[in-house]
């Protein structure tokens, strides 16, 4: 890409004598153009926009700002990046000669990320600039190693990055990079698991034992690697520093966590070495974790037997109609639905159209008004249809009659049954 200086940031170098204090960059659509010093801003059309990570130092004249774009940013095409301070004025523009395609991580197996250097040299009054840009996806213009246990020391290295192929089929390819003047090993795949730097109690060649006096079970929890890769160790201090290692096990005691390899160390970590451990991050994997669904979050659920049947579609439903109540009765803890038998009752009134509840009713040799039969032993029936309306059946030892009530008045007496003629069938 090819950077220039604006004019106001030339400006802004001769007035303070101190490197730039870049505060944010956009990309914009517009390519293959010579940039100019009077531009104050991108030619062509936001596309994004964000922080700038700098000014680092590279050496006593040379300062470096980082434009650093993570898989989850995307998807779009640029060509420019305009440089903006505190003031919200362009003090730099970058113009590549293509369109660079910035691709989002839907899974393991597309997306990329960028980081895009900016350099400034600062020598008396002159002032020069130039830029450099690195891809996780560039994997034909990157050594490509194995596994991470291959890397050198940063001090040893020749190319200052590398593409480290997936340890299994639940991670992807990393990037790995030298930044700044720490002399350690960067991952774009990986996040500190925490703030803090563990320090070496005891080792050998495979294995570094931490002192976990101060770590509470969770800290512990969250070193154990859930699949291949998952974990990485790099040594911050001693003869290993910036040596990378992927973590094979972790056995956790009350005191102490022994971390385990399986490349054996060249040379030993002393005690009272500094380890820094990286943890992967979920979208660089390609077994997403599913959270548990709730009412309020969206997530997985596991059927617990056959009475629930998934479809292709993801619908879940029950193979049976299930039961809520039966005539205001509930179901117990397994289902079930009691339903009380009626007790026949005997009926202590005088006057028929007064047995408006459900049941089952003796006469118990009293006279009844509105009665059809004039028997002392009757057995009296009440059925109850809904919304007021019942229906009354009595039956003496020879005849059966029903009427019915609309909540308002009785119909007459009908007889549906005599033993002289089951099929006789009169009004009372």
């Amino acid at each position: 890409m090819n950077i220039i200086l604006t004019d106001y940031g030339v400006s802004q170098l001769n007035e303070t004598k101190k490197p730039l204090q870049i505060t944010k960059y956009k990309l914009g659509t517009g390519y293959a153009y010579n940039p100019s010093s009077s531009q104050t801003g991108l030619k062509g059309s936001e596309v994004y926009s964000n922080t700038v990570e700098g000014p680092n130092i590279i050496n006593a004249n040379v300062y470096q700002y980082s434009v650093m774009m993570d898989y989850n940013v995307g998807p779009f095409f640029f060509g420019e990046i305009a440089y903006y301070d505190a003031n919200n004025e362009c003090v730099a523009i970058s113009v590549s000669e293509n369109t660079i395609e910035k691709r989002a991580m839907r899974n393991a197996n597309s997306g990329n990320s960028l980081r895009l250097d900016a350099y400034l040299s600062m020598v008396g009054g002159t002032y020069n600039t130039w830029a450099d840009s690195i891809g996780s996806d560039i994997k034909f213009q990157i050594p490509i190693l194995e596994t991470i246990d291959n890397l050198p020391p940063v001090k040893d290295s020749d190319p200052n990055c590398y593409i480290v192929s997936p340890m299994s089929v639940d991670s992807s390819s990393t990037l790995v990079y030298s930044a700044g003047d720490t002399g350690l090993w960067h991952f774009d795949c990986y996040q500190f698991s925490n703030m803090r730097v563990f320090t070496v109690k005891s080792a050998t060649s495979t294995t570094v034992t931490l002192d976990a006096t101060n770590m509470s079970a969770q800290e512990k929890q969250d070193l154990i690697p859930l699949y291949a890769g998952d974990k990485v160790v790099e040594f911050s201090s001693g003869q290993c520093y910036s040596i990378c290692r992927v973590v094979k096990s972790v056995a956790v005691q009350s005191k102490s966590v022994t971390i385990s390899f399986r490349t054996p160390l060249a040379i030993e970590p002393a005690a009272g070495d500094t380890v820094l451990y990286f943890s992967r991050t979920e979208i660089s994997r390609n077994t997403m974790t599913i959270p548990i669904a709730t009412p309020d979050t969206i997530g997985g659920v596991k059927p617990s037997d056959a009475n629930f049947i998934v479809d292709l579609d993801g619908t879940l439903h029950l193979s049976f109609d299930p039961v809520k109540s039966v005539n205001g009765l509930f179901p117990d803890e397994d289902g079930n639905v009691t339903i009380p038998a009626y007790e026949a009752k005997t009926f202590e009134q005088d006057d028929l159209d007064n047995l408006l509840k459900m049941g089952v009713y003796f006469a118990n040799g009293k006279e009844l008004e509105n009665c059809p039969s004039s028997a002392d032993d009757l057995t009296i029936e009440v059925l109850d249809q809904g919304e007021g309306k019942v229906v009354q059946r009595v039956t003496d030892n020879t005849k059966t009659w029903w009427r019915s009530f609309d909540g308002d008045t009785f119909t007459d007496w009908r007889m549906i049954f005599s033993n002289n003629n089951p099929m006789n069938v009169g009004m009372f």
